[in-house]
């Protein structure tokens, strides 16, 4: 095949891939003067859920978005955390409350952690996030999302401890075991499930 035309296909596969995910929620940062750094992690139902874009989080004052999070990694060691810039028209004062969106499922949840809008002020750290907490509805060994339990769930959770990524993987949904790790444990026990439905 001709390289220019490979070149060519690849381009408009890319540019399909990233616009079949548009963002859930969206804020016009050209409608705001001021602006505050967020670095956050998140927990849902008690449990670590790795950054990554099964989620997206944003930040709200009253129902307007202020702010729509970016996964990022902290060089050399893998480890990612949700990068927020809150907008606001007051240098200072407005209440900032955080949604999450499950992009499997569709549901959003409210965080229970608020903050003073304050401009150029950064809360947490890329190696130490503030953790915004909610309540999800995580079914563990559900690992896609998808309502049940299959030999996809599996896999995925195979992949995880493989260090393989995928965007459709739920970190809270992977520790069957409850054990506070994901391991081979947790694919055995999900196996289990699954021969028992």
């Amino acid at each position: 095949m001709n390289s220019k035309r490979y070149l060519g296909i690849l381009a408009c596969l890319v540019l399909w891939l990233s616009a079949a995910r548009a963002a859930h929620w969206e804020c016009n940062i050209y409608d705001y003067r001021y602006d505050m750094t967020v670095y956050a992690s998140l927990q849902l139902s008690g449990r670590n859920v790795a950054a990554s874009d099964a989620y997206e989080i944003a930040a709200f004052c009253g129902d307007e978005c202020r702010g729509v999070a970016t996964v990022e990694t902290v060089p050399g060691t893998g480890a990612s955390y949700y990068y927020l810039r809150v907008r606001s028209n007051a240098t200072d004062g407005e209440t900032i409350t955080f949604r999450c969106y499950d992009v499997a499922t569709g549901e959003e949840i409210e965080l229970g952690e608020t903050l003073a809008f304050a401009s150029q002020s950064m809360t947490g750290y890329p190696s130490e996030p503030f953790v915004l907490t909610g309540t999800g509805s995580v079914t563990m060994g559900d690992v896609n999302g998808d309502g049940r339990y299959s030999a996809i769930d599996v896999t995925l959770l195979i992949g995880r401890i493989l260090e393989r990524e995928s965007p459709a993987f739920i970190e809270a949904a992977a520790d069957v075991s409850g054990d506070g790790r994901i391991s081979a444990i947790d694919v055995t026990m999900l196996i289990g499930i699954i021969l028992n439905q």
